[in-house]
């Protein structure tokens, strides 16, 4: 019997990492809001989200590099991913709503959608 703990395979390792890695953009996206004066001022900073992996490193977003390859996925690393593209979307949302609250924004701002944020949209 050996001492070692049990090596997940690689599908259980990927969702694993997918998992956090959405969970800590959720947690970075609710500390944005938090920090920012106002709604729009958030808007604002979203994409420092994505443009710190690229300044640290030069790395891509984890996601956006899964997401590139999502039909080859394993449905684990899929569903990780996908929750990633709904964590942003549902915050771009709240905070899209928030901000036309408050200021002027164009009432169809919401309804657009990214591409980007769609991994299963090819």
């Amino acid at each position: 019997m050996s001492a070692l703990p049990r090596i997940p395979s690689q599908a259980d390792l990927a969702s694993a990492v997918a998992k956090r890695y959405w969970e800590n953009a959720a947690a970075a996206l609710e500390t944005l809001l938090a920090e920012s004066s106002d709604p729009a001022s958030a808007l604002r900073r979203y994409p420092e989200t994505f443009r710190w992996a690229l300044e640290n490193e030069n790395r891509m977003c984890l996601s956006g590099l899964m997401a590139a390859e999502y039909d080859d996925l394993p449905e684990a690393v899929k569903k990780e991913i996908q929750t990633f593209a709904d964590v942003n979307v549902a915050w771009l949302s709240k905070v899209l709503s928030a901000a036309r609250a408050s200021t002027r924004l164009p009432r169809n701002i919401l309804h657009r959608k990214s591409v980007c944020l769609q991994p299963h949209a090819a």
